[in-house]
Parts: structure tokens; sequence; C-alpha cells
């Protein structure tokens, strides 16, 4: 019974920093790219050092390293290309609803997806 609150415990951590981040992205999709990545950055943080502390995992040097990889992998596609994505909505006149949509959801499905397989 503790094994699954605690994967309930986790997964509502995920899904909250998800909500959030998704929630940001409707507000900050006209920063430019990326200009939201330090907040972005600083829930991930959060959410990991949450989940570790729910799983009651110390994060160790390997483990650091991995959920640093993970990270940067996520970020690259942020860059690389979503976040263009976004601006090109928003600046050749498809519409600032669909810039808005778009950046709040990439927001929260990214976290998700790696919250998820972080919490894995």
């Amino acid at each position: 019974m503790r094994a699954n609150l605690r994967m309930l415990r986790m997964r509502w951590t995920v899904i909250a920093t998800a909500a959030g981040l998704g929630a940001e992205g409707l507000g900050s999709a006209f920063l430019g790219p990326g200009a939201d990545l330090m907040i972005i950055a600083t829930a991930w943080a959060g959410m990991i050092g949450a989940l570790a502390g729910i799983a009651d995992v110390k994060l160790d040097k390997i483990t650091a390293l991995k959920i640093a990889t993970t990270i940067l992998v996520s970020f690259g596609s942020f860059v690389g290309g979503s976040k263009l994505a976004v601006q090109a909505f928003a600046y050749t006149g498809v519409g600032t609803l669909p810039a808005l949509v778009a950046n709040g959801g990439i927001n929260a499905v990214v976290t998700y997806l790696t919250g998820t397989t972080i919490r894995m």
C-alpha cells in the first residue's frame, strides 16, 4: 500500500508541475524562443528534488548525470524546434491564440514526459 501511495504522490507532483508550466507558457509565448527556460529549469529542479524525496532516493553523481542528460536533451528539443515554431505562429500572422496554446501545451507535455521518465 505504501508503494502505491508513493507512486500516486509522484504522479501528482509531475502533473502539478506540468500544469503550472503549461499555465506559465500561456503568458510567456511572446518573450522570444527559450525566454522561459530559466523558469522551466527551476520548476524541473524542484520537481526532481520532490520526486527524489518522495522516493527516498539520495541523488549520487551517476543519477545526477542521468538527470542532467535528460534535461539537456529536453531543453534541446524546446529551443531547437518547438519554441521556434511558437514564434513562427506569433509573428507570421498565424495568430496569437495558436502561439499561446502551443507554448503552454509544449511546456506541459514536455514537463510531463520528463517527469514521468525520471519518476520511473
